[in-house]
Formats: structure tokens, C-alpha cells, sequence
């Protein structure tokens, strides 16, 4: 697995995910997105292009995006802490592949 930053040509990889139900239920409880043209969704994508802390799960055998990681502040408002949040593809869940990215950014965040 490769993490990288998102990329505009991930639109539609991502879209593979975000129009699934139970992932977007999983994910905060949001309705999927049902038009990778609507304007709620290149809203998103466009989100995704800005946010420094996101990173694509991206398949090395085929270049796919299988999901995304990120840090985001905690909540609780402290500027210590971060809270992981990711989204993954129901394909390719339970394989490891959130593990191996936490893992990865944690050593990234370590040094």
C-alpha cells in the first residue's frame, strides 16, 4: 500500500466508497453521496485537496484508492492531541490495510 495526498483523479475512487451506505453510515451517519457531479460531493473532494492531514490508502498493485486517512484535532479542543479518523472501502476491509497506514503515519509522527 502507498499513502500520498489526494489527487483530483481520485474523485471517482473515493466515490466508490462514499456512495456505499453502510460506509458513510460508519463513518459519521451521513446519507452516500449519489452523484459524483453533484455539487455536495465536488464540494468534498475539494475539501480533500486542501486538508494537509488526509492521505489516500492507494493499492500499489493497481494504483486504486481503497480509502483515506487523516489526523484532526481532538475534539476536547487541546492542541496536543490528534484523533485518527479513516474511511475504507467495505473490498478491503479486514485485510490490514488501516493498520499498516496507522502504523506508517505513527512512525512519521514520531520522529
Amino acid at each position: 500500500m502507498i499513502l500520498r495526498s489526494f489527487r483530483m483523479e481520485d474523485a471517482q475512487d473515493c466515490f466508490a466508497f462514499l456512495s456505499d451506505a453502510q460506509t458513510c453510515r460508519m463513518d459519521g451517519g451521513y446519507p452516500p453521496f449519489t452523484d459524483v457531479e453533484s455539487e455536495a460531493y465536488r464540494h468534498l473532494m475539494n475539501r480533500f485537496a486542501v486538508h494537509k492531514r488526509r492521505w489516500m490508502m492507494v493499492r500499489r498493485e493497481d494504483g486504486r484508492v481503497m480509502g483515506t486517512i487523516m489526523f484532526h484535532q481532538d475534539r476536547g479542543g487541546s492542541t496536543d492531541c490528534f484523533d485518527v479518523g479513516y474511511v475504507i472501502a467495505p473490498a478491503y476491509r479486514r485485510q490490514g490495510y488501516v493498520f499498516e497506514a496507522l502504523s506508517a503515519l505513527m512512525a512519521c509522527a514520531c520522529h
